[in-house]
């Protein structure tokens, strides 16, 4: 029999609903631009080695540099373009480089593992005094800075951006059908370039181009500088590496009076690809699209760990850059840092102006890895650019520093998206009830708001589309066919129709449905045969148990390699816990003398405890079973409570008393009817007798029961049981 009494003040617990959070995402605040800068592209000079200067950042260690009034950087610079590399790295972490004075951004610029060597270009406006930050998270990094060139606000003398296609214009692997093919790089040698002329770089007029230039093919750890094809050897690095590694980066290189740039491998084997994204021009340009430089602070557009669309392979990611988070709605280009995360297997990103595969790439990750690269990425005519994930599988993140507008265009204002957004929901009734969502955006006046909704299912990776874009703020979530656990819930508002912005709220809800029917009693023959105390008793209802998770879509539960030696009421108590815990609810805290006192009484009397008798109690649930041991009640009272069990007062599936005994072990504590309100917590009581004159079964009972938190002295507790292997 079964029983659930609460005073009338808390009563009315739904029994499809538990756990129920609401999120809260702000955006950034991003610093608009007034004026458009050119870029003035410099041979690679080197501003800084701390190796040199022995002082590696340390955990959360900042240092600051100065750049712009100094050497060949005006005192006017806006921005730099500098080539960061970390080194002799103690523990995995990241690098976040932006202007003196500003507060520190959410972003990162690189990403490392242990002994790793990383580098990343970097395109950050200048600071307080023409300084940069860098800033290291964790470990200790030495860091080394190379100067690539920098912006500043004048026009009509060249320096304007162009942005192209993405095209690859050598690939030194043989047989690969571009320039250079065959032309693999030995320890020591150089290889020149021509860049004019090929990709949609025109012959003559062009300062310098953006390139990504990836290696592959590593047979020894390396670094590869590239240079103006008339210059020596600068003594920088462009890519570092590791033996069989594939690497990516940015660079912004000016070319020689040829049209060339040269590229130096210092160790080993490595092939060399390099592709062509867009050149500054040299002289005043008369392109259509000869564009303008706008920095701003770093604004986070996407992160599919946020959002659910990590992309499949072979498959494109749209998304919206103009018009959203601070970028103008004219842009052409943006200057983004692209980072792979979670990734599963190895692959590589291009970010693209059109959804057609691309014979590109600008980043390449291995598994395990999380890999950043900058990218001055083409927008197409709509002002998006599409993610395209060759193979693999990865989180996506990417954090734009900037953009480009046509100097015959305007910094138009984009469309301010909304600042927050909160989600709330409605829970259910009853199982297969619609779960209600309410959204609550702050959005600017007169803006055109869209709502998109997404579920992920418990267990699951995967975001589930809920139904199209909509323009209603409320949302009802069917649950048909929901099966038990905890599900995230989540909704995107955008300021503009059709348009992704980085802003989602999220929630959270635990779907405690009921079974449509009994589970048969797999263990009564051999529990007969054995005996309840028997191990082949108890494996054969730990058997049935966990056969019934699975028809359920829930993973077996933890059962700790002591489970029967402990206790026959420590043995409940981790039973029904564990039968909480693998639906996502929390665990009740551990038994108490007072509790278990009570399920003793039950016990005897052979009758549901009387929890309300625990001083100062205010809410309890109670269970009483006659069964073979703790593991035979627990699959009763779970899997066996339905229409046509011994539970006499369960006449239908919806009837008054149906699977109450399970309701009662999966009660609500954390939210809704049945939160603990303050100054309150939930505790356990279990006791397990031997019924009279029946050696093969127990009488076993199981009570929550809310008490003052001051008042708890626990006997054995769920962080033991975990400590057991729970």
């Amino acid at each position: 029999m079964s029983g659930f009494r609460v005073p009338t003040a808390i009563a009315g617990l739904c029994l499809a609903l538990a756990a129920l959070a609401a999120g809260t995402v702000d955006l950034p605040t991003v610093r608009a631009a007034t004026s458009g800068d050119v870029y003035f592209a410099l041979a690679p000079a080197r501003l800084l080695d701390t190796r040199t200067t022995g002082q590696p950042l340390g955990a959360g260690g900042s240092l600051e540099l100065q750049v712009a009034g100094t050497g060949q950087v005006p005192a006017d610079a806006t921005a730099v373009a500098v080539n960061v590399t970390a080194t002799d790295t103690t523990t995995s972490s990241f690098l976040t480089v932006y202007p003196t004075g500003e507060a520190l951004p959410l972003s990162s610029n690189l990403n490392w593992a242990p002994a790793e060597t990383v580098a990343n270009l970097v395109i950050v406006p200048v600071g307080t005094g023409g300084d940069l930050t860098f800033y290291n998270d964790d470990g200790s990094a030495d860091v080394v800075v190379d100067l690539q060139g920098y912006f500043v606000g004048s026009a009509g003398g060249g320096g304007e951006y162009v942005p192209l296609a993405p095209a690859r214009i050598t690939d030194t692997r043989t047989g690969s059908g571009y320039p250079n093919a065959g032309l693999t790089l030995g320890a020591g040698s150089t290889l020149p370039i021509q860049v004019t002329g090929v990709g949609g770089v025109p012959a003559t007029g062009v300062s310098a181009a953006v390139l990504n230039v990836t290696v592959t093919g590593t047979t020894s750890a390396s670094y590869l500088a590239v240079y103006p094809g008339s210059e020596n050897n600068p003594d920088t690095s462009s890519l570092n590496w590791g033996a069989g590694g594939t690497v990516a980066n940015r660079v912004v290189v000016p070319l020689s009076s040829l049209g060339q740039i040269t590229v130096a491998n210092d160790f080993g084997q490595a092939d060399v690809i390099v592709d062509v994204s867009g050149y500054f021009t040299a002289t005043a340009s008369t392109a259509a699209m000869a564009s303008l430089f706008y920095p701003t602070s770093p604004s986070r557009i996407l992160d599919t760990r946020l959002d659910g669309s990590q992309p499949d392979n072979a498959s494109y990611l749209g998304e919206q850059f103009a018009g959203v988070g601070g970028i103008s709605a004219q842009a052409t280009a943006i200057v983004a840092n692209l980072t792979s995360t979670d990734t599963a297997s190895s692959g590589y990103y291009s970010l693209v102006p059109q959804e057609t595969a691309p014979s590109t790439s600008d980043l390449n990750w291995s598994a395990g890895a999380t890999v950043a690269n900058l990218d001055i990425a083409t927008l197409n005519s709509a002002g998006d650019a599409y993610l395209y994930n060759r193979q693999g599988a990865a989180d996506a993140v990417i954090d734009v520093f900037g953009y480009f507008v046509p100097v015959s265009g305007t910094n138009a204002s984009a469309v301010q998206p909304c600042s927050s957004l909160a989600v709330s929901l409605t829970p259910p009734v009853s199982g297969g009830d619609p779960v209600g969502a309410a959204v609550v955006a702050t959005c600017s006046s007169g803006a055109t708001v869209q709502y998109t909704y997404w579920y992920r299912s418990p267990g699951s990776s995967v975001w589930t589309s809920a139904g199209p874009p909509s323009a209603s703020s409320s949302f009802q979530y069917s649950t048909a066919g929901w099966r038990a656990g905890s599900y995230q819930l989540m909704a995107w508002a955008s300021s503009q129709a059709g348009i992704f912005q980085d802003l989602v709220g999220s929630a959270s809800i635990i779907m405690l449905t009921n079974p449509t029917s009994n589970r048969a009693d797999t263990f009564v023959s051999p529990c007969y045969s054995s005996g309840y105390a028997s191990s082949t008793c108890g494996q054969a209802e730990i058997a049935a148990i966990d056969s019934a998770q699975a028809g359920e879509g829930l993973p077996p539960l933890n059962w700790p390699s002591s489970f029967f030696g402990l206790s026959l009421a420590d043995q409940v108590f981790i039973a029904a816990d564990q039968e909480r815990v693998s639906r996502g609810l929390p665990a009740i805290a551990g038994l108490t003398a007072a509790a278990n006192q009570n399920a003793l009484v039950g016990v005897q009397g052979n009758r549901d405890p009387d929890g309300l008798n625990v001083t100062g109690a205010i809410a309890y649930a109670s269970n009483w079973a006659e069964d073979f041991g703790p593991l035979g009640a627990t699959f009763d009272w779970m899997y066996n409570d339905g229409p046509g069990s011994f539970n006499i007062d369960c006449p239908a599936v919806g009837g008054s008393g149906c699977w109450q005994h399970r309701d009662d072990i999966l009660l609500n504590t954390t939210s809704g009817a049945m939160a603990a309100r303050s100054g309150y917590t939930w505790v356990g009581g279990t006791a397990c007798a031997a019924a009279s004159g029946v050696s093969f079964l127990d009488d076993c009972a199981l009570e929550w029961v809310l008490v003052p938190s001051g008042s708890v002295s626990y006997q054995f507790t769920w962080a033991e049981a975990v400590g057991m292997g729970a």
